[in-house]
């Protein structure tokens, strides 16, 4: 991807595909954030592709509504 393009992957509404909407990777951050983590371009090479990163924080206390957790 050149490098004009990464700068923008997390403005909504910005692709370069005329079948996208350009919100994906918008709300993925978006939902991220706001579980305290980040969505970031990890790596952009030309021969090797793309890589995103997804990091969360991670949760000491058991889960009490429930739902089961996977630490």
């Amino acid at each position: 991807m050149p490098p004009e393009v990464a700068e923008q992957i997390f403005v909504p509404f910005f692709t370069t595909k005329a079948q996208n909407l350009g919100i994906g990777l918008p709300i993925a951050r978006r939902i991220a954030e706001a579980h305290g983590g980040t969505v970031y371009l990890a790596n952009n090479d030309p021969d090797a592709g793309i890589c995103m990163a997804l990091i969360l924080p991670q949760d000491d206390e058991p889960a009490t509504d429930g739902a089961t957790s996977l630490a």
